[in-house]
């Protein structure tokens, strides 16, 4: 058995060290060591059985997204970034509950547990952006009134009146399961911003939420791989033989094409999209959800990025402004 382990071990870690970025490489070594540790600590045969086999079924998924698999890569890519996995619901879970606001009474007299749930305004506010959620974003009448919620549970309504009082019991339940049912929806953030500022690494004052993964600088370092969102055309060679050697490109001007590989690159467009990140006011109020410049929205296919216009263009437009003018 331990032989075995040993040799599942290399081939996981000898796919990880081909992926096409440190964090996912930092990522799944830490994840690898893990599934080892709990395959060599699970007692009975049949269990260990089941658990080399979803390692190793992890490990092709790996080495499928190391061939260029589209559909595996993608997969890889939301588990790393806590997309889906254990990694989004800790990401979610400060998001989940506000000290600040108090706790509502209960439905039933008497019966602590049945509280409905609590929306913090950073929740409330991915619940009801398009940008952070996997399905259609709700609405603010959604929290006091969720959609699953039959009419006969409002007192006033026609139903209630002809039908008689609802079950508390099933209100309770029903705003509970609603509650889980739509946080599963949720893409969670990885950082805060205040108002327009462009630094991300600070922490929040408005709320004081603090991130599992604020100061990590995750957003950054993914922009980073993808690069300007429209690079400079490559020199001529004429054009680089008149350059002198103060001229010439240094190595972070090079770099900021980000990863060699379009095919990558566009994956993680791909990614950014699905990474919103908390805008708060400088007054505090309800934040708001914003999206990277260079992140591909799939849900919004009419959506383009247009390049700024170089002197050679504005120099013709203004031209043109002339002509119209003098006519």
């Amino acid at each position: 058995m331990t032989s075995s382990v040993t040799s599942l071990y290399r081939s996981y870690l000898r796919q990880v060290a081909k992926l096409p970025h440190l964090y996912l490489r930092q990522f799944f070594q830490i994840r690898a060591r893990d599934d080892i540790d709990d395959l060599l600590q699970m007692t009975g045969r049949k269990r260990q059985q089941g658990k080399a086999r979803w390692i190793s079924k992890r490990v092709r998924a790996i080495e499928r997204a190391n061939n260029g698999n589209l559909k595996a890569f993608l997969r890889i890519l939301d588990l790393a970034y806590g997309r889906v996995g254990k990694l989004k619901w800790e990401l979610l879970e400060p998001l989940l509950s506000d000290k600040d606001i108090p706790l509502p009474k209960p439905i039933i007299h008497g019966v602590d547990k049945s509280r409905p749930p609590v929306y913090s305004p950073e929740l409330q506010a991915l619940l009801m952006s398009a940008s952070a959620r996997t399905s259609k974003p709700l609405e603010r009448k959604d929290f006091a009134q969720p959609r699953t919620l039959p009419p006969r549970a409002i007192p006033p309504s026609e139903e209630a009146r002809l039908l008689g009082p609802f079950s508390k019991r099933r209100e309770v339940n029903i705003r509970w399961r609603f509650f889980r049912h739509e946080i599963q929806k949720v893409l969670p953030p990885f950082e805060v911003a205040v108002g327009q500022s462009q630094d991300r690494e600070m922490d929040n004052p408005v709320s004081g939420k603090q991130l599992p993964m604020q100061h990590v600088g995750i957003l950054r370092s993914v922009e980073e791989l993808i690069g300007a969102p429209f690079p400079r055309p490559p020199m001529t060679r004429r054009e680089r033989h008149s350059l002198t050697e103060d001229q010439r490109p240094s190595d972070s001007a090079s770099a900021a094409t980000g990863h060699p590989s379009r095919w990558v690159k566009r994956r993680y467009r791909t990614l950014l999209g699905k990474l919103p990140q908390l805008v708060y006011g400088a007054k505090g109020g309800l934040p708001k959800i914003q999206l990277s410049s260079v992140a591909h929205i799939s849900n919004n296919p009419t959506a383009k990025n247009i390049p700024p216009a170089d002197p050679v263009t504005n120099a013709w437009l203004g031209l043109e402004e002339k002509k119209k003018t003098n006519k």
